[in-house]
């Protein structure tokens, strides 16, 4: 997948042009890898690992908790719906993708937050983009980390008069959604953790 295609996407997954419509369950395999800002693993890490088919995805206890191996990686195998939604691709054009949304939780700034990534398959390949979520008063995690646009900055947004961040803490670098011979989804992402300055 070309970097433009990526960028792209991650001014354009806002804008779907109608609900998704939920599939029948599949059977589908997340591969998770956890990076620091020079490639190599982050290890021992605890997370979450939540997939956006599954019954309540944004409650706290939705998923799987996992830990980080050797590699920085963790694996979670389900049966769940896969989606299709409309994609805008252009000013005025659209296509239907299968949508494949990931969850991790990891920590930021001390606080644990559900970073939400976006996959969609279009024909051209995979688009990805992702954003960072903080848990509301009913305790699912649906509330946006707030972005400044004057400073290009983020904030928690139950702490609007608090520290802003120069990032959200991670990025998507590598994504890649297969479906093989045997059925099964295979997911693969590589998040970096990315370093931020507090203001």
């Amino acid at each position: 997948m070309k970097r433009s295609l990526f960028t792209f996407a991650a001014s354009c997954l806002a804008c779907l042009a109608g609900s998704a419509a939920e599939g029948r369950a599949e059977p589908v395999r997340i591969t998770a890898r956890v990076v620091r800002e020079n490639g190599s693993p982050v290890t021992g890490l605890a997370v979450r690992l939540v997939f956006g088919g599954e019954s309540s995805p944004r409650s706290p206890q939705a998923g799987k908790r996992l830990t980080t191996d050797g590699k920085g990686s963790v694996t979670r195998s389900l049966d769940a719906p896969v989606t299709t939604r409309k994609v805008r691709t252009g000013f005025l054009s659209s296509q239907s993708s299968r949508a494949f949304d990931v969850g991790l939780e990891m920590e930021l700034a001390g606080r644990r937050v559900l970073y939400w990534i976006e996959l969609d398959v279009l024909k051209s390949g995979v688009l990805a983009g992702m954003s960072a979520w903080v848990p509301g008063r009913g305790g699912a995690f649906d509330r946006k980390l707030t972005f400044h646009t004057k400073s290009h900055a983020w904030s928690f947004p139950d702490d609007p008069a608090g520290m802003v961040m120069t990032s959200i803490g991670a990025a998507v670098v590598q994504q890649e959604v297969t479906q093989g011979a045997d059925g099964v989804w295979q997911v693969n992402l590589v998040v970096k953790k990315e370093t931020f300055t507090l203001r």
